[in-house]
């Protein structure tokens, strides 16, 4: 499982993402989303008091007791995306170790889930994964952008429907089309509050990235 040397800041955003090993299909059906989505609620939550496969097996009544102990978060998650092979998170780092703990966490108990589900064993995602630390606005809602449109300029969707409906990504949860729980607007409220400026300039760039998709994959030396 992941682990890395970087040092993460409290209280600053970082864009985390993975690939999976050999382009691994790392989410093949509607089932290992939402059990992918159920894992990410849980870990970004901090001082969990059991691995997740075991709370799993409580009553509903005692999973909504334990929920509602957990106060704190490792980091929040202002946005997402999970696509067959990769995964992007845009987060802000609330304790000390709070992104590697999460990455770590969330990893581990997809992959063993993942592993038991399909007979297989071994590693899933790459080794480390990749952090770029925001630093300003700007980057800010580019990054939040781009991770937006990964289903549409990968063709995993074919049109803008497809891509404000896509269920495992927070760009619905934004639209109030779908409630994310673990989703923090702290920050983005202030930059997303008008949902029809946020969406029209999410899609405005759609194409664009589409076509840069398109070349990073088709021409040589991109």
């Amino acid at each position: 499982m992941p682990y890395r040397q970087t040092v993460f800041t409290n209280g600053e955003y970082y864009h985390l993402t993975t690939r999976s090993i050999g382009e691994n299909t790392a989410f093949p059906s509607t089932d290992d989303y939402s059990r992918a989505i159920e894992i990410i609620n849980y870990y970004s939550r901090s001082s969990v008091p059991i691995r997740y496969s075991y709370f799993r097996r409580l009553s509903s009544k005692s999973q909504a007791d334990l929920f509602a102990s957990l106060k704190n978060f490792r980091v929040q998650i202002i946005c997402f995306c999970l696509m067959p092979t990769h995964y992007h998170f845009i987060v802000k780092q609330s304790q000390d170790h709070g992104i590697n703990h999460f990455i770590h966490d969330f990893q581990d108990s997809y992959v063993k889930y993942f592993n038991n589900l399909n007979s297989r064993h071994g590693a899933l995602f790459q080794a480390s994964f990749r952090a770029v630390h925001i630093t300003s606005e700007e980057q800010f809602l580019h990054t939040c952008r781009y991770v937006h449109l990964n289903p549409y300029s990968s063709n995993l969707v074919k049109n803008y429907d497809g891509l404000t409906t896509y269920p495992w990504s927070s760009l619905p949860h934004y639209l109030n089309k779908i409630n994310y729980p673990f989703i923090s607007e702290d920050t983005a409220s202030k930059m997303f509050k008008d949902r029809s400026i946020f969406l029209s300039f999410t899609l405005d760039h759609a194409q664009y990235q589409k076509t840069l998709e398109f070349l990073k994959h088709h021409t040589p030396g991109v």
